[in-house]
């Protein structure tokens, strides 16, 4: 290995180290303030739901009193996408931690599907007691725009906990596939559309971020691609790696 390729190993080492030693210690102040914020006592009148998405983190939380010594018993957290995915990891380590600070069960239920309005809507008719809480992601934000009913009020019907984790969309392709840059992945995908073999790509729903930023990549770059919805990005990411567009 080269001086050149081993000093920039090491930085990213570094930097990746950072990263994550930064992020656990937000990840601490989160869940504290996650804790508190079901404890805390809401004066409003009427019951709300409350959120944190993400990754966000949500929950049915009683408007008119959270309990000091909240869990008291426990509490389900719904997660939107199917096992195996960036989402469900994130939110079995938050659930362990939480397990463990407050003396109580948070385990997790997945209910994948629809945009993840599916979940959603299972934390909406909930009871809202505190025992019920959703992580989801920005496609919470992005569903009641783009679909044209859905079984509740993203606005009315829940309330914000906390932002859970940032991460970014990735473009990932088969290794068959001959491209090695986006530059590529756009000649590619223009050639294949003259000669009418369309390119296939895998997002967690539609609605979902990975869904919309693809679908604007496409329109700055000028070229189409066939969209192939999942009920979650743990199932794109299977397809992909089968080179199948079946779901």
């Amino acid at each position: 290995m080269a001086a050149n390729e081993r000093i920039g190993r090491r930085a990213f080492l570094l930097q990746d180290l950072e990263h994550r030693l930064r992020f656990e210690s937000d990840l601490q102040l989160r869940l504290s303030f996650l804790l508190e914020r079901l404890r805390v006592e809401d004066g409003m009148n009427h019951a709300i739901r409350p959120v944190a998405t993400g990754m966000m983190l949500i929950a049915t939380l009683p408007a008119t009193l959270a309990q000091a010594n909240y869990p008291t018993q426990a509490v389900r957290v719904i997660v939107t996408t199917a096992p195996g995915g960036g989402l469900d990891t994130f939110s079995r380590l938050v659930a362990r931690e939480l397990t463990g600070r407050a003396g109580q069960q948070f385990f997790v239920d997945n209910r994948p599907g629809a945009g993840t309005t599916i979940g959603s809507a299972v934390v909406a008719r909930a009871k809202p007691d505190g025992y019920t809480l959703l992580l989801n992601t920005s496609a919470f934000a992005i569903t009641p725009a783009i679909y044209q009913k859905i079984p509740y009020d993203a606005l009315r019907d829940f309330a914000p906990i906390t932002m859970g984790a940032s991460t970014p969309n990735l473009m990932v392709v088969h290794p068959s596939v001959p491209v090695k840059s986006i530059r590529e992945m756009i000649s590619l995908a223009k050639a294949r559309a003259e000669l009418g073999e369309p390119i296939f790509y895998a997002s967690g729903g539609n609605g979902t971020n990975g869904h919309l930023a693809t679908a604007l990549f496409l329109s700055m770059a000028q070229i189409r691609m066939t969209h192939v919805p999942y009920k979650s990005g743990s199932l794109a990411w299977i397809s992909t790696e089968r080179n199948s567009p079946k779901n």
